[in-house]
């Protein structure tokens, strides 16, 4: 009957000895991962790509995107822009993490051909009306970026009279803000 309850207690703590940030005896913390490369998505497709690399731990490794299904490969393919959490198990049930983003690549250079023909017009955002930016400006067009995209999805920009963005230049200008409007 010890032996039994030793056995259990054992059983108990080895469990407990892998999970956590502090790992105990059988996680010594060794257990790394990093992401090695990041191949951007097209903005509204899941072209993108995460390659990691892992070491230590026991060397046997799984590796799972997000919390969903494990998998053997470093490599996370067919992904659409966005924050990911990649979890990485070994053999022992040791776990380490690390925070990718995959972007679209899209800059302002992009952007602003879009936005000086359809929103930086006469009587709107050219610098005739005092008040509205003037998105002729690289600066204000960026600094603008979040109300940018929430008019332009709602179809509130440009204004009536204009032509309408095309569904194509309204996910472009979304997917530039949600890299964080670079230049």
């Amino acid at each position: 009957m010890n032996v039994r309850i030793l056995f259990i207690l054992i059983a108990t703590i080895s469990l407990i000895a892998c999970e956590g940030e502090n790992p105990g005896p059988g996680c010594n913390g060794s257990l790394e991962v990093e992401v090695a490369s990041i191949v951007d998505a097209s903005c509204g497709d899941n072209t993108g790509t995460i390659n990691l690399s892992a070491s230590g731990g026991d060397g046997t490794y799984s590796f799972s995107l997000d919390g969903g299904a494990a998998q053997g490969s470093t490599t996370f393919a067919d992904i659409s822009q966005g924050d990911y959490t990649v979890t990485v198990t070994d053999g022992e049930g040791c776990t380490a993490t690390v925070q990718a983003e995959v972007k679209t690549g899209l800059v302002l250079a992009d952007i602003k051909p879009i936005i000086t023909t359809s929103c930086a017009i006469q009587n709107c955002h050219n610098g005739d009306r005092s008040n509205l930016p003037n998105f002729s400006i690289d600066a204000n067009i960026v600094s603008g970026a979040n109300g940018i995209k929430t008019r332009t999805s709602n179809e509130t920009m440009p204004p009536a009279g204009q032509p309408d963005l095309t569904t194509e230049q309204i996910q472009q200008i979304a997917c530039w803000v949600d890299d964080g409007a670079p230049e």
